[in-house]
């Protein structure tokens, strides 16, 4: 037991240190347009901002993702900010 912990360890050791790991922002946006000349009713846009946590060994990426702030464009009511919980969503990815 107290050798598979030290191996594990090890190479926890040795890719944190072959590796980088990173946080910063993400910012995903999505619309909607009218193909023809007339407006839009409704929604028209969304932006929500988050945290990323990222571990780059090499060519491959990990990371995980929570986002806290949305912002959401509206021809009805206009541009309105909502603080998103962190931990209500999570996006995790690998590449």
């Amino acid at each position: 037991m107290k050798k598979s912990v030290l191996v594990l360890f090890i190479l926890l050791v040795a890719s944190l240190s072959l590796g980088s790991l990173s946080l910063g922002l993400i910012n995903v946006a999505a619309k909607t347009e009218s193909l023809s000349n007339t407006p839009l009713s409704g929604f028209v846009g969304i932006d929500v901002l988050g945290i990323d946590l990222r571990y780059d060994l090499g060519p491959l990426s990990l990371g995980v993702a929570t986002p806290f702030l949305m912002f959401t464009l509206s021809e009805d009511t206009g541009i309105k900010t909502s603080f998103v919980i962190s931990g209500v969503a999570w996006l995790v990815y690998a590449g």
